[in-house]
């Protein structure tokens, strides 16, 4: 699955020779970020990525949470939910995580794509101008103290020159790029190609029973349980913060092996049974954590008689993909069981037999 990261944004180095360090030039110039402030063509090229970038940037970042969900829904109920559904359930994770991998590197790749392609159109606009300028007599050189500047396409940008002496020479050029109808047609083939769609889930199911309670009407989510309590949410920060780190720990170890040693095959299946147990390091911390969960479920039933939802069950489907039929009882109940002392020791005292993975390679 990808890292939780927001996905590039769209800079783009405008590339021209630069003053050298130190020499004082009086003479031509431009400022590359006043060149883009003052260019419609380089504005609307940023409008037209916030309209269609942007919704997709938090479609990414909303399907990677809800996997992350699910996944935690899975570890904290393995044991404890209907043993078919959980199944089931567990299938459509591994499914959709291997749908949703190829759409993030093909969206990664496209972003890569139209950044090659503005650079390079950006670039070429910006030798012509100075091209068309020095064949008028007027040789412009890059304002020194902004040489070396982003421009960042983006809505409302705004700087403008750096104060270098001479004439400043950046609203002719950003004049001559929307004028520029090569600029243009390659600006409009680059934003006419879509963006590789993420595929979304949104269909209610039915909840699935808990131990000895049957499916019903009234449900909660276990990730959402889970992160009102705070004991919960430190036990599993703690756990991805290791497992994070020995994964880092071990593709160091991967890449420092020797393809040429006679014993590499025995290192590198190594190195994925270690993977392995990193991956089931978490879920069998959270397997644990979800077990006193449920005990602490069981004994705030009789304090849920009154409001209803006595008979709460669980739903393993993200409520961002539908959640279940029925009502969704997790605040009830996570206010029922967060000053379970009893909860709160168990949880404290799983922190504290954690033990990071082993992941060295011999």
């Amino acid at each position: 699955m990808p890292a939780r990261t927001p996905l590039l944004a769209f800079l783009f180095l405008l590339v021209s020779g630069s003053a050298t360090a130190g020499e004082v030039y009086e003479g031509p110039h431009y400022d590359k970020r006043a060149i883009t402030n003052a260019s419609s063509a380089f504005r609307a090229v940023g409008t037209s990525l916030q309209e269609s970038y942007v919704p997709l940037e938090q479609e990414v970042s909303r399907t990677d949470s809800l996997l992350a969900e699910l996944d935690l829904t899975l570890a904290l109920t393995e044991g404890a939910a209907d043993a078919a559904h959980h199944k089931l359930w567990t299938a459509r994770l591994n499914e959709r995580s291997g749908v949703f991998g190829p759409e993030f590197q093909a969206i990664q790749n496209h972003i890569r794509e139209m950044e090659e392609v503005f650079m390079g159109a950006f670039e070429g606009a910006l030798k012509q101008a100075l091209a068309t300028l020095a064949a008028e007599g007027v040789e412009a050189r890059p304002c020194e103290a902004s040489g070396g500047s982003l421009g960042a396409i983006q809505p409302g940008f705004s700087q403008g020159s750096a104060g270098c002496p001479g004439e400043d020479v950046s609203v002719r050029i950003a004049a001559m790029w929307d004028k520029d109808k090569e600029l243009k047609a390659k600006l409009d083939a680059a934003l006419a190609g879509l963006f590789p769609a993420v595929t979304t889930y949104r269909e209610a199911s039915d909840s699935v029973s808990l131990g000895k309670h049957p499916a019903g009407d009234n449900w909660l989510s276990p990730a959402n349980l889970a992160a009102a309590i705070p004991e919960a949410v430190e036990l599993f920060d703690t756990v991805d913060r290791m497992a994070d780190a020995a994964r880092k720990d071990l593709r160091a170890a991967y890449q420092g092996l020797d393809p040429e040693a006679k014993n590499y095959k025995e290192q590198a299946d190594t190195v994925v049974a270690k993977a392995r147990g990193i991956r089931a390091f978490a879920k069998a911390a959270k397997a644990s954590a979800g077990k006193e969960l449920w005990s602490a479920l069981e004994r705030a039933r009789r304090k849920g008689k009154k409001a209803g939802w006595q008979d709460v069950v669980v739903c393993l489907n993200p409520g961002g993909w539908g959640g279940c039929r029925g009502t969704d009882r997790s605040d009830e109940v996570a206010a029922a069981v967060t000053g379970d002392k009893r909860l709160q020791k168990a949880l404290a005292k799983l922190l504290a037999s954690l033990e990071p993975p082993d992941v060295r390679v011999p």
